[in-house]
């Protein structure tokens, strides 16, 4: 098995003219390791996504995947085009047979079979970032890891919960990374298995979440789940 990390970043800073938003992050992430990012708003959860992405220039040491798959927060698709049509941007290269299988098995993987040829104003919002992700996962070669930037934070908490258990279902099948922007502490703990917390522009504390996987909603009742959620709530809003 590759243990190679997919991400290492040391000593990575990002500013925008005169500010720093971020400064001098070390960051390894495992080749199959599911991380969640937390902290305060404007704290650059975002920017360092962006960075490693290379969306955006940074200073440091950024080593990751050239081939990844990106979940955006806003804006998630195009709508002009179908689910199909969204889907197929993420497969690059290819015969035009691969391309299709590519784009069949990803749409299937969401659950959106029976809205191939819709657009994205005849769909939910759920359905709309099931699109989002299955172009994400669409990604030729497939991706070594998935970026994901608060990609649920629009949705209703049923929703959410049923984005949450598909996004864990599909990295549990696949060979990927997943590093993953929340603002929601709970929604962190379920998914992943570090949480970093980002306070001040640097990486402040980290936090390992040993519940025992598969993970089912019920856990978010257990006294552990809560007591671990107010742990990190206090580390974010300590000086």
């Amino acid at each position: 098995m590759n243990d190679t990390p997919a991400i290492v970043a040391r000593n990575l800073s990002v500013g925008y003219g005169s500010r720093k938003v971020l400064r001098d992050v070390n960051l390894t992430v495992g080749p199959r390791e599911f991380v969640a990012i937390v902290g305060p708003s404007g704290v650059g959860k975002s920017s360092l996504l962006h960075a490693l992405a290379e969306f955006i220039p940074c200073e440091g040491s950024p080593a990751a995947p050239k081939h990844f798959g990106f979940v955006f927060q806003s804006n998630p698709v195009f709508p002009f085009l179908t689910v199909e049509g969204n889907v197929g941007l993420g497969v690059r290269n290819g015969s035009t047979e691969g391309r299709e299988q590519r784009i069949t098995r990803n749409i299937a993987a969401v659950g959106l079979e029976q809205e191939r040829h819709r657009y994205p104003g005849q769909l939910s919002g759920g359905q709309v970032q099931r699109v989002a992700l299955a172009r994400a996962l669409a990604a030729d070669p497939e991706p070594r890891i998935l970026y994901c930037d608060e990609p649920f934070g629009a949705l209703d908490v049923f929703t959410r919960e049923r984005m949450q258990e598909l996004l864990l279902s599909l990295w549990e099948s696949r060979s990927m990374a997943v590093l993953f922007v929340t603002h929601s502490i709970e929604e962190a703990i379920f998914l992943a298995d570090r949480v970093i917390l980002l306070k001040n522009n640097r990486l402040a504390e980290e936090f390992c979440i040993e519940f025992k996987r598969p993970r089912r909603r019920q856990l978010k009742f257990s006294s552990e789940f809560v007591s671990l959620q107010q742990t990190i709530v206090e580390a974010m809003e300590s000086r």
